[in-house]
Protein backbone atom coordinates (compact mmCIF):
# COMPACT_ATOMS: atom_id res chain seq x y z
CA UNK A 1 0.00 0.00 0.00
CA UNK A 2 2.81 2.38 0.88
CA UNK A 3 4.49 1.83 -2.51
CA UNK A 4 1.22 2.47 -4.34
CA UNK A 5 0.66 5.71 -2.47
CA UNK A 6 4.27 6.72 -3.02
CA UNK A 7 3.95 6.12 -6.79
CA UNK A 8 0.91 8.41 -6.95
CA UNK A 9 2.67 11.09 -4.90
CA UNK A 10 0.20 10.73 -2.06
CA UNK A 11 1.66 12.26 1.05
CA UNK A 12 1.82 9.45 3.57
CA UNK A 13 4.13 7.56 5.86
CA UNK A 14 4.76 3.89 6.35
CA UNK A 15 3.01 4.10 9.73
CA UNK A 16 -0.16 5.37 8.03
CA UNK A 17 -0.26 2.20 5.94
CA UNK A 18 -0.19 -0.23 8.84
CA UNK A 19 -3.44 -2.05 9.55
CA UNK A 20 -4.62 -3.26 12.94
CA UNK A 21 -3.04 -6.68 12.50
CA UNK A 22 0.32 -5.07 11.67
CA UNK A 23 0.14 -2.81 14.72
CA UNK A 24 -0.77 -5.66 17.05
CA UNK A 25 2.06 -7.79 15.63
CA UNK A 26 4.50 -4.95 16.28
CA UNK A 27 3.19 -4.57 19.82
CA UNK A 28 3.83 -8.27 20.40
CA UNK A 29 7.27 -8.36 18.80
CA UNK A 30 8.43 -5.20 20.56
CA UNK A 31 7.04 -6.48 23.88
CA UNK A 32 4.76 -3.48 24.33
CA UNK A 33 2.17 -5.53 26.20
CA UNK A 34 3.06 -3.79 29.48
CA UNK A 35 2.51 -0.38 27.87
CA UNK A 36 -0.99 -1.60 27.01
CA UNK A 37 -1.60 -2.79 30.56
CA UNK A 38 -1.08 -6.52 30.03
CA UNK A 39 1.11 -8.72 32.20
CA UNK A 40 2.11 -10.92 29.28
CA UNK A 41 2.12 -11.19 25.49
CA UNK A 42 -0.38 -14.05 25.90
CA UNK A 43 -2.87 -11.66 27.54
CA UNK A 44 -2.35 -9.18 24.69
CA UNK A 45 -3.07 -11.92 22.14
CA UNK A 46 -6.24 -12.97 23.96
CA UNK A 47 -7.46 -9.37 24.05
CA UNK A 48 -6.53 -8.90 20.38
CA UNK A 49 -8.87 -11.76 19.48
CA UNK A 50 -11.70 -9.71 20.99
CA UNK A 51 -10.54 -6.43 19.48
CA UNK A 52 -10.28 -7.57 15.85
CA UNK A 53 -13.92 -8.59 15.27
CA UNK A 54 -15.04 -5.54 17.25
CA UNK A 55 -12.96 -3.23 15.07
CA UNK A 56 -14.13 -4.94 11.88
CA UNK A 57 -17.79 -4.64 12.82
CA UNK A 58 -17.56 -0.97 13.75
CA UNK A 59 -15.26 -0.02 10.85
CA UNK A 60 -17.59 -1.60 8.31
CA UNK A 61 -20.78 0.12 9.38
CA UNK A 62 -22.09 -2.11 12.14
CA UNK A 63 -22.56 -0.95 15.68
CA UNK A 64 -20.92 -1.77 18.97
CA UNK A 65 -23.78 -4.11 19.88
CA UNK A 66 -23.33 -6.02 16.62
CA UNK A 67 -19.83 -6.91 17.78
CA UNK A 68 -20.74 -7.36 21.45
CA UNK A 69 -24.48 -8.17 21.71
CA UNK A 70 -24.60 -8.05 25.51
CA UNK A 71 -24.80 -4.36 26.47
CA UNK A 72 -22.86 -4.89 29.71
CA UNK A 73 -20.05 -6.69 27.84
CA UNK A 74 -20.05 -3.95 25.20
CA UNK A 75 -19.74 -1.20 27.80
CA UNK A 76 -17.01 -3.03 29.71
CA UNK A 77 -15.07 -3.61 26.50
CA UNK A 78 -15.38 0.03 25.45
CA UNK A 79 -14.23 1.26 28.88
CA UNK A 80 -11.28 -1.15 28.77
CA UNK A 81 -10.38 -0.10 25.21
CA UNK A 82 -10.50 3.58 26.10
CA UNK A 83 -8.35 3.02 29.18
CA UNK A 84 -5.71 1.19 27.12
CA UNK A 85 -5.76 3.91 24.45
CA UNK A 86 -5.25 6.56 27.12
CA UNK A 87 -2.29 4.61 28.57
CA UNK A 88 -0.62 4.54 25.16
CA UNK A 89 -1.46 8.17 24.43
CA UNK A 90 0.08 9.19 27.77
CA UNK A 91 3.38 7.68 26.58
CA UNK A 92 3.15 9.39 23.20
CA UNK A 93 2.28 12.83 24.59
CA UNK A 94 2.90 12.76 28.35
CA UNK A 95 2.00 16.42 29.03
CA UNK A 96 -1.50 16.37 27.50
Amino acid sequence: MFCTREETNTETSLENCLNLEDRLTLAEKLHLHELLGFASVRQLRRWSKELKPFRNAVAHGSGVLDAKPDPVDAIEFMVDLRCRCEMVWEHVEPNN
